[in-house]
């Protein structure tokens, strides 16, 4: 049997299954090639998201790129606001728009139902979420790392360490600049967008609470949910070792 270097992929795709079932399907002979991958992930509060990027794409983003049909260059003319945007129903901030460079589509992956907002898609990345060992979120980042290295330890170990040391100057380059120029969301503004991210928000509170239950099972000598337990002991990995004591809890 062929023998592969264990290796690290990150990319900006969407989430494309590449577990030994999905090639057994493809090509019998690869069923016995390919360890199972693990996936690892970290998201970002879905509103706090889109402003953020809002804003980068005026003052950051140095590309010409285009999208919907909006090249940045013109997006830097236009003095929009983000108030301005949501509450005119400007096409950047059409629920399509947003849906377009949200987290469901991400995880939802690239068939058709993933295209638009609708709980076909959220069900879809419900289920590539399970494929997930981990995913984090920005708001507890540091945190997150600690969790990634005790679950990890082989690829991960030293990783809050690295982050502690690079944290501010990865900061200093990733921040949108002109500040002073970004309007705050209104009450109403944050209302509206509550509305258009519904799916989105709902997405992320459920990664965000299952995250919740593995931090406090590594780092507050807390329960693992069954759930959890029995999504983790379907990989084929190194660590299983580390989860036979976890205690059945909520």
């Amino acid at each position: 049997m062929q023998k592969f270097e264990k290796n690290f992929h990150s990319q900006h795709i969407h989430f494309q299954d590449i577990s030994k079932k999905h090639f057994s399907m493809v090509d019998n002979s690869l069923e016995n090639v390919f360890e199972e991958p693990v996936y690892v992930n970290v998201i970002r509060e879905p509103i706090a998201r889109f402003i953020s990027h809002f804003y980068y794409r005026r003052f950051n983003s140095g590309h010409k790129t285009t999208l919907y049909g909006i090249s940045d260059e013109q997006i830097r003319m236009n003095n929009s606001t983000i108030n301005s945007c949501v509450l005119n129903n400007d096409p950047e901030c059409h629920a399509d728009r947003i849906w377009e460079w949200g987290t469901v589509p991400y995880f939802c992956g690239d068939g058709k139902i993933c295209a638009t907002p609708s709980y076909e898609a959220f069900d879809q990345a419900v289920l590539s979420l399970r494929r997930f060992l981990f995913v984090g979120v920005t708001e507890d980042y540091r945190n997150s790392t600690l969790v990634l290295e005790k679950m990890i330890p082989s690829y991960f170990r030293g990783l809050t360490n690295s982050y502690d040391r690079h944290y501010k100057t990865a900061l200093a380059k990733t921040s949108t600049s002109h500040k002073e120029l970004q309007e705050s969301p209104t009450d109403d503004t944050l209302k509206r967008l509550k509305e258009l991210m519904k799916i989105e928000i709902e997405f992320y509170d459920l990664v965000k609470k299952r995250y919740e239950h593995l931090r406090e099972y590594y780092l507050d000598d807390g329960n693992l949910p069954m759930f959890l337990l029995d999504s983790v002991k379907t990989l084929n990995i190194d660590f299983i070792g580390n989860l036979k004591s976890a205690k059945i809890g909520r």
